[in-house]
């Protein structure tokens, strides 16, 4: 009985080792993998600290890099790229692998007081960093230390850059204090990835990873834009203090900007309606410099023409033989005596019920009408209408403006919502832009802009952006 009492013992002090190394080992086992195997084979994106306002992911560098020179001053505005340049220098000093520098690289905004500034990481080996550093002439010894990685600087009081190589990660910024942050978010568990928005608007960005891609926080990025853009044309802003993202495949060319993806929404606010109606072409003329269509029905399509400061707003409804006719547009006494005469059209004061035909984000109050090529053209005013007649009989239409025809072919045909701005004066973004713009390039270059959304689903809605210069 004795001896069974031993072995039991014995037994019980073995499962108790077994247990304890067993546990030593699996910690073991978690510490190396979170501080040494993780790290080492993080992505790039787990790098970017959370508090990123965009995001590019560029997996096809050398057209990237070639068309950002040819845009610079538009993409140093909008995305403060001026660092981008001298980063690519760095890729550019080490030898090419298969007959050119081709990897990953992400570049970050994030704000540092008032400030954007950005964050460039790519992939290097211990010895491309080693080389690296003998073609700059920088002694190993000449860095600061921060938490076990050794920062350098490189470059003038004009511009200088602060770099490390850690984990197989090479990062560079102007900001020393956002290299630091990057540095201590690859080694943290927890990061963007993390967030259940950007980890649904990001698992499509990697499905497709030969494109080049732009992340947006909409909220933030938004909130920067629409300081630079007058009232009614500033961008939709859910910012309710939830991150909602946007992710566009981005293609440049050397004056254009194109964006194709997709924008998380908290709301729906657009009908998830096709737009399935006639495109007024006849009816908008040469000048007009801004337009929009909506699928909710009748298929509004609002219009804007101005003449030298003085700025006109129409509404063309296509009619048809039962829901609208001419009549629902005219107040139900309407006379042909009741009408404005001018250069033989007849001109009627619009029903109250026009107001449920804006179509647009542009609140305007029509109160004329008149009949337009089998369209209800709405007016904001009787000379806005005896403009529209004036020039009609001159001018040709909008088809025959090479710039609308530009943003027309680079915007899907099938949409819930479409608006476009044609930039053909001087005034024209006078009005789009405040007078304290900081994008003071873009605002004078720009010749249009145009963005579709089509059908929201799931909490995103497809989107094109497209701009000239």
């Amino acid at each position: 009985m004795s001896e069974k009492r031993k072995t039991t013992a014995s037994s019980s002090k073995w499962l108790v080792i077994v247990t304890v190394i067993a546990a030593i080992c699996a910690a073991a086992g978690i510490f190396y993998y979170y501080n040494f195997f993780r790290q080492d084979n993080a992505r790039l994106i787990e790098s970017v600290p959370d508090d990123a306002v965009f995001i590019f992911e560029v997996n096809d560098v050398e057209p990237f890099a070639k068309n950002i020179t040819k845009l610079s001053p538009y993409m140093d505005e909008m995305f403060f790229m001026g660092s981008f340049t001298g980063f690519n220098s760095f890729l550019d000093k080490l030898p090419a692998k298969n007959g050119k520098n081709n990897g990953e690289i992400i570049i970050s905004g994030h704000e540092i007081g008032e400030k954007v500034v950005l964050l460039h990481s790519a992939q290097m080996i211990s010895r491309d960093f080693d080389k690296l550093l003998k073609i700059l002439q920088i002694d190993s010894r000449n860095c600061t230390e921060f938490e076990n990685t050794r920062i350098y600087n490189y470059g003038t009081h004009y511009r200088k850059f602060y770099f490390a190589w850690h984990h197989n990660v090479f990062s560079a910024s102007e900001n020393i204090d956002l290299l630091k942050m990057a540095l201590k978010q690859h080694k943290q568990v927890k990061n963007l990835t993390f967030n259940e928005n950007f980890k649904k608007i990001f698992a499509i960005v990697e499905k497709n990873s030969k494109q080049n891609w732009l992340l947006l926080d909409y909220a933030r990025y938004s909130d920067y834009l629409n300081k630079n853009i007058n009232e009614p044309y500033v961008f939709v802003n859910e910012n309710d203090g939830s991150r909602l993202w946007a992710a566009y495949q981005i293609r440049l060319t050397e004056n254009e900007i194109k964006l194709a993806g997709y924008i998380q929404l908290k709301t729906q606010i657009f009908e998830n309606e096709q737009f399935n109606g006639a495109i007024p072409y006849n009816v908008m003329p040469q000048n007009t410099d801004y337009c929009s269509f909506c699928g909710v029905v009748p298929h509004v399509c609002r219009f804007v023409a101005s003449h030298d400061t003085v700025v006109y707003n129409y509404a063309a409804v296509p009619l048809d033989t039962t829901d609208y006719k001419f009549e629902v547009f005219i107040p139900e006494n309407a006379t042909p005596d009741s009408c404005v005469k001018f250069k033989g059209r007849s001109i009627f004061r619009a029903a109250e019920s026009t107001a449920n035909f804006s179509g647009s984000r542009l609140k305007t109050n029509f109160t004329n009408v008149l009949e337009q090529e089998g369209f209800a053209l709405l007016g904001d005013t009787v000379s806005a209408l005896k403009y529209y007649v004036s020039i009609m009989g001159k001018m040709t239409t909008i088809e025959d403006n090479p710039l609308y025809r530009a943003v027309n072919q680079n915007l899907p045909s099938d949409f819930v919502y479409k608006e476009m701005h044609i930039f053909n004066s001087d005034y024209v973004r006078q009005r789009f832009f405040t007078d304290k713009t900081s994008l003071s390039q873009t605002s004078q270059k720009i010749s249009v802009f145009g963005i579709s959304f089509s059908a929201f689903k799931d909490g995103v809605a497809p989107t094109n952006i497209y701009l000239r210069f």
